[in-house]
């Protein structure tokens, strides 16, 4: 095995076993950990970090299972859908919960212009589950921010928090409404976990 393909997520999750078991082997970024197993498929040499089912689907070998650094690493995937028809409708079952994702931008020439918008969410009583930022690419030292928090965009309680966090952005998108499924144990989900797949025969 003389290189690895993967996205460069996994590689950040499976740091301390590549450092004790991959050292100096070339690693190679590809846009995702299946399309690494696919690629691997049709080359001998080398080895992908991927999911068991993607082993499975290309016919190759796993060679090491479960290399995270964290037992309890998951990785979501978003469906995304322009038709109103398919959005998710608020949960109302026993224990269940939802979860709603927006992103904003905010005026970074006036003080404290994040603070206050972050602030609704908790005047609200929003619980913020994720928050992230990447570079607009519109303005210089302009960037967008990802909020995901609990509630669904549909209740009443959310509009109106929406209503009054419009206030303090320049822009803002509700990008979509979910049930949270955090926190169940799928079936099996431990194969989803991270593993070294090789084509043909070990190393």
């Amino acid at each position: 095995m003389v290189r690895i393909y993967s996205h460069p997520q996994a590689f950040g999750q499976c740091e301390n076993w590549l450092g004790a078991n991959a050292r100096g082997i070339e690693r190679i970024d590809v846009s995702s950990t299946s399309k690494a197993a696919q690629i691997v498929a049709g080359d001998a040499g080398a080895a992908a970090i991927a999911s068991k089912v993607a082993a499975d689907v290309h016919g190759l070998k796993v060679l090491a299972a479960n290399i995270e650094d964290s037992a309890d690493n998951t990785t979501r995937f978003f469906v995304l859908a322009a038709q109103p028809e398919l959005r998710a409708p608020v949960s109302k079952g026993p224990g269940e919960m939802d979860k709603t994702l927006l992103s904003f931008t905010v005026d970074h020439k006036l003080p404290g212009a994040l603070c206050d918008s972050l602030k609704v969410f908790k005047d609200f009583g929003l619980n913020l589950t994720s928050i992230s930022s990447r570079p607009s690419r519109l303005l210089p030292w302009n960037y967008i921010f990802f909020v995901e928090f609990e509630g669904h965009s549909d209740t009443q309680d959310v509009q109106t928090a929406l209503d009054e966090l419009r206030k303090y952005c320049l822009s803002l998108r509700v990008l979509g409404s979910y049930k949270d499924q955090l926190g169940r144990k799928e079936e099996g989900s431990r194969d989803n976990g991270s593993k070294v797949a090789e084509n043909g025969k070990t190393s």
